[in-house]
């Protein structure tokens, strides 16, 4: 392969058309890339899908291995059982289609994620879990993301003092997650006693 010669198409992910403000891992990525072979071209290369920094770029992103939750599309999570066409039409952008809005992605994906992860079944939730264990940087990753909303996206050394480091902010989180475990709570949050 490394001797035929070959083109491809540089786009970012972001770029493709969507419903939802940015494009997403959808079925217009599928129509993509169909397309583009189509067009005898042999590689698509995207842009970094690790999750943006707050201007939108993915070249000054916070983590290295996480993809961007931007990406997930809404229509799977509906496909899934994991959301409501309600929840899925809060999603819709109905801006101009020849930009991508981050803003907009990003307020409404949460919402949207936030919903999907109260109805995530048993056999999801352990999929879930095995990844996390296969991925050892994904629960620091997911504790991290975490406590960046906690604290309303300040950096890690503005943070009340518990969860300032690393090891005492994973004590506090071990102890929420025995707590809900202990209670049969279906959704977590992160103590708000900083004391």
């Amino acid at each position: 392969m490394l001797h035929t010669r070959a083109s491809g198409v540089l786009m970012a992910l972001s770029s493709l058309p969507s419903r939802y403000g940015i494009g997403v891992c959808g079925e217009e990525t599928k129509r993509f890339i169909l397309k583009i072979k189509e067009m005898g071209f042999s590689y698509w290369q995207v842009l970094p899908l690790v999750p943006p920094d707050f201007f939108g770029s993915p070249y000054a992103s916070e983590a290295a291995f996480a993809i961007s939750p931007l990406y997930i599309c809404p229509d799977t999570l509906l496909e899934m059982g994991l959301i409501s066409a309600e929840t899925l039409e809060r999603n819709v952008y109905y801006g101009s289609p020849y930009t991508a809005d981050y803003e907009f992605a990003q307020g409404s994906r949460r919402e949207l994620l936030r919903a999907a992860f109260q109805n995530i079944d048993d056999t999801l939730r352990a999929q879930v879990r095995r990844f996390k264990d296969e991925n050892r940087w994904c629960g620091d990753y997911a504790l991290y993301a975490a406590l960046k909303e906690k604290f309303g996206g300040k950096p890690w050394y503005e943070w009340d003092e518990p969860y300032r480091f690393y090891e005492t902010a994973v004590e506090h989180a071990e102890a929420v997650a025995d707590l809900r475990d202990r209670n049969g709570a279906k959704s977590s949050s992160l103590p708000t006693n900083t004391a």
